[in-house]
C-alpha cells in the first residue's frame, strides 16, 4: 500500500475560515489513512509569548507566489481544490471542499488537534475567563452573544449587520426564556467592533480574537448572526448555537444545535 500525503498549501480567509478549511481536508485524511500537513497554520493555534504565526504567513505567501508563477508559465495550477484518491503527494487549497459526515465522525480527535490553548492568552485574559467560569452553576447559564460588525456592513449587502436594538431585544428574550425555566443567565458580548450602546449584557470583551473564541467555547449557548466564528466555537466545544437569520427573528431555545463541522 502506498503512503499518501496531502499538504494544504493555499489558505482561504482568516482565523476560523482557515480552521474550517483545514478541518475538512484533515477529516478526509483521517478517514483514508492519509498523512495531512497544513504549514499555513504554524503558530496560530498554540502561540507562545513570541508568536510564530508569521512563519505560517510567510509560508502561505511564498507558496502562493511560487505557484502563481507556475500557473502563468504552464497554464494550470498544481494546487487541487479537492483530493484525488490515486495521487500519492498532492497539494490542496480550495475553500468549498466539505465532508461534514467525517468532521462529525472525527469530532473528538479533530477538536483536540485544533483546540486553542488558554496559555496563549495574556494573564488578565486568563483571569477573566476564570471569573466567568466561576459564575456558571446548576441554575446559572453563560450565554455568549457574538455581535458581528466590521466587514458585515458590506458582506452580502449588510444582510446580517444588525443594529443595537436587535441585540437588545434578543438579549432580553434570552433572559425571559431562561427565567421562565427558573434559570438565571450571564450574558457576555463578543464583538469585532465597538459597542455603541448598552445592549443588556453583563460582560463585554475587549481582548484578542483568541480570547473571544475561547470565551464562546466556554459558554452554555452561543447566539449571533451566521458566522464561521460562532460555528467554530460550537464545533470544537460541542456548544449549542443559534444563528440570527434576520432582524425580526425571535429567540427560540429549541432551535439550538451543535455545528457538525
Amino acid at each position: 500500500m502506498r503512503t499518501q500525503a496531502i499538504i494544504l498549501a493555499r489558505r482561504s480567509g482568516d482565523h476560523c475560515n482557515r480552521l474550517f478549511q483545514s478541518l475538512h481536508y484533515h477529516a478526509y485524511c483521517l478517514e483514508y489513512g492519509i498523512y495531512f500537513w497544513n504549514p499555513t497554520l504554524i503558530g496560530m493555534l498554540r502561540r507562545q509569548a513570541l508568536s510564530l504565526e508569521w512563519v505560517g504567513d510567510l509560508i502561505n505567501t511564498s507558496i502562493n507566489y511560487l505557484f502563481s508563477r507556475f500557473e502563468m508559465f504552464f497554464g494550470f495550477s498544481p494546487i487541487l481544490n479537492a483530493p484525488r484518491p490515486s495521487v500519492i503527494l498532492q497539494m490542496v487549497g480550495g475553500w468549498n471542499f466539505r465532508c461534514h459526515h467525517l468532521t462529525a465522525k472525527y469530532r473528538q480527535e479533530l477538536s483536540a488537534s485544533y483546540r486553542l490553548t488558554i496559555g496563549s492568552l495574556s494573564t488578565p485574559e486568563q483571569h477573566r475567563l476564570a471569573e466567568l467560569a466561576a459564575l456558571q452553576t446548576v441554575h446559572t447559564r453563560l450565554v455568549g452573544i457574538h455581535v458581528r460588525r466590521g466587514d458585515y456592513l458590506d458582506w452580502m449587502g449588510g444582510r446580517y449587520f444588525y443594529d443595537d436594538a436587535v441585540y437588545q431585544r434578543i438579549i432580553q428574550e434570552i433572559r425571559d426564556c431562561f427565567a421562565a425555566e427558573g434559570m438565571q443567565c450571564i450574558v457576555a458580548v463578543c464583538t469585532n467592533d465597538t459597542i455603541s450602546s448598552y445592549l443588556g449584557q453583563d460582560y463585554s470583551t475587549g481582548g484578542s480574537w483568541v480570547f473571544d473564541q475561547l470565551l464562546l467555547q466556554s459558554c452554555d449557548l452561543i447566539v449571533g448572526p451566521p458566522s464561521t466564528f460562532s460555528l467554530w466555537a460550537s464545533y470544537v466545544s460541542s456548544t449549542p448555537y443559534i444563528h440570527i437569520e434576520n432582524a425580526t427573528q425571535s429567540f427560540n431555545l429549541s432551535s439550538a444545535q451543535i455545528c457538525p463541522g
